[in-house]
């Protein structure tokens, strides 16, 4: 019947549509650069990472030096300081002596607030180390205050000292240190407070 060719005729072209559409959206994902697809940060990075423990002078409070745990990658280990997958990444990076040559750089530097009673590396060096492993320096004070005011205060200090580095010719992290950008901050309960605060101080560093 007339209605029966009409609804095939309907049919039919909905289905050549839908085919050009699939198409074109197939040829847009191939023509796509590559930098169009955001890198993953739920997986581990390719980075071995190896940490550091420095002490930077207190700019406030008692006056006694400060404890900086810093993670960062590393040049050391196979494949030249790169893994490939999350296994081969954790041997790596446990098996990596401290204070293993930083890798080549440079690259961005973030401050990492810890909570309550509870210094960076004795919880959080799993979070640290696995942000590192994307190509980050990663620094945590290592105080045991209650205020964040006051840990931030160890941050940022923790931070002038990595950053007197980058300028210092023969230190650990000359010219690892990708600046440019500012430096980036984020904590954990207290330390996301502090973090807020270490912001605020680091004003448009």
């Amino acid at each position: 019947t007339d209605a029966a060719m009409e609804t095939t005729a309907t049919t039919t072209t909905a289905t050549r549509m839908a085919a050009v559409l699939a198409m074109i959206i197939f040829a847009l994902a191939v023509c796509a650069p590559a930098s169009a697809l955001p890198e993953s940060y739920s997986q581990q990075g390719g980075f071995t990472v190896t940490t550091t423990v420095m002490t930077a002078p207190r700019s406030e409070g008692l006056g006694l030096p400060v404890q900086c745990t810093v993670y960062y990658p590393t040049s050391a280990g196979s494949a030249g300081g790169r893994c490939t997958d999350v296994a081969s990444c954790y041997m790596q990076s446990m098996s990596t002596p401290q204070d293993a040559p930083v890798a080549g750089g440079p690259f961005p530097l973030v401050a990492f607030g810890h909570n309550t009673f509870i210094s960076g590396q004795e919880v959080y060096g799993s979070t640290m180390r696995h942000i590192a492993s994307h190509g980050f320096v990663v620094v945590a004070s290592n105080s045991r205050y209650q205020q964040p005011a006051a840990t931030a205060v160890d941050l940022v200090d923790c931070v002038n000292a990595l950053e007197r580095q980058q300028g210092e010719p023969g230190a650990k992290f000359f010219g690892k240190l990708d600046l440019a950008k500012g430096v980036g901050v984020l904590g954990y309960s207290q330390g996301g407070a502090a973090s807020l605060d270490t912001a605020a101080r680091l004003g448009d560093r």
